[in-house]
């Protein structure tokens, strides 16, 4: 991450830190991205820009929960931006440095582009790009939401394990859309965004997913519960929760030892939080859910079911078995 920021600090980008996690935009509930939360002062300056932002993907477009936490998709993640009014040339030879800098050679990568965005074409055509490694493609068009601001995109791949990984998106923000009609902007910015964690993911050598998928789902009850300003938020952690007892009962995984060992083992995390605040969260749950799972084996309430399955939307064979399993 200091590597990113002095990097385009070189380059004279004004560097900002993360936002709040908790967007002020009435469509979404959690910041996003880098835009997301910088989106204001980004279009009214003039100077060139470079950040981190801590991003929550729960809620609003292309958000949805189902689709993170797969061992590449993370549901909250440490994304690095840089804002321009430059050129595309200028700007794609300022990524090309950096990837140099950070051990990424352009023949090791692919590059995801519309057919139809000719400016992205000649540059990648100019810094003589292996047309084999290009994927030209219909898709690739990015919006802020179903209106708003929207452009061609270009996106950086890495192979990893035979399969592509998105590490950068490079997107042109030109045009502005509204129900009826698209629009030029008169202020274009070219709007980039690299993912921390995929760096550090296609770095390591032994990338283990059942530690990724942990890892990213404790990370992001950390985030969410930090920056705990409203206590609806409280639902999206108790579906995170869901996807650990889930997680639990798939992988085999017994729920004291992971915990515990989990906070052991890793000791070096990315987002400010408080363990021992977290885990005194964690024991109330847990005590409150043993105390009802023993109701139910004792003295068979299916009420007790029935409240746990609506208050936290477990499957009950699912529910019945972690706790069976793991505690009993």
């Amino acid at each position: 991450m200091k590597k990113f920021l002095k990097f385009f600090n070189f380059y004279y980008y004004k560097t900002l830190g993360t936002q709040n996690v908790n967007s002020n935009n009435k469509t979404l509930i959690f910041s996003n991205s880098g835009l997301s939360s910088l989106k204001k002062l980004i279009f009214n300056s003039l100077i060139d820009i470079s950040s981190f932002q801590y991003c929550v993907r729960m809620q609003g477009i292309y958000n949805d929960l189902k689709s993170t936490n797969d061992g590449i998709h993370q549901t909250s993640f440490l994304m690095l931006g840089n804002f321009t009014k430059k050129n595309n040339f200028s700007n794609f030879k300022k990524i090309k440095k950096f990837l140099f800098l950070i051990k990424l050679k352009l023949k090791n990568l692919f590059f995801a582009i519309n057919i139809n965005d000719y400016l992205n074409i000649i540059t990648i055509l100019i810094f003589k790009i292996n047309i084999s490694k290009i994927i030209f493609t219909k898709k690739n068009i990015w919006k802020i939401n179903k209106n708003g601001y929207c452009g061609f995109c270009l996106e950086i791949y890495a192979k990893v394990n035979k399969k592509l990984l998105e590490i950068w998106n490079i997107v042109n923000i030109s045009f502005i859309k509204n129900i009826t009609k698209i629009n030029f902007l008169k202020k274009k910015i070219i709007d980039t965004g690299l993912g921390l964690n995929r760096i550090i993911y296609i770095k390591k050598k032994n990338n283990n997913k059942i530690n990724y998928k942990l890892f990213d789902i404790f990370n992001s009850i950390f985030l969410i519960y930090n920056y705990l300003i409203n206590k609806k938020n409280f639902f999206f952690i108790n579906k995170l929760m869901k996807k650990v007892f889930i997680f639990s009962y798939k992988n085999n995984v017994k729920m004291w030892f992971f915990l515990f060992y989990y906070f052991k083992k890793k000791k070096k995390i990315y987002f400010n939080f408080s363990i021992s605040k977290f885990i005194n969260f964690i024991l109330k749950k847990e005590i409150f859910f043993l105390k009802n799972i023993k109701k139910i084996i004792y003295i068979n309430k299916i009420k007790n079911f029935i409240f746990l399955k609506n208050t936290f939307g477990f499957y009950i064979i699912i529910l019945y078995n972690v706790f069976k399993n793991n505690f009993l």
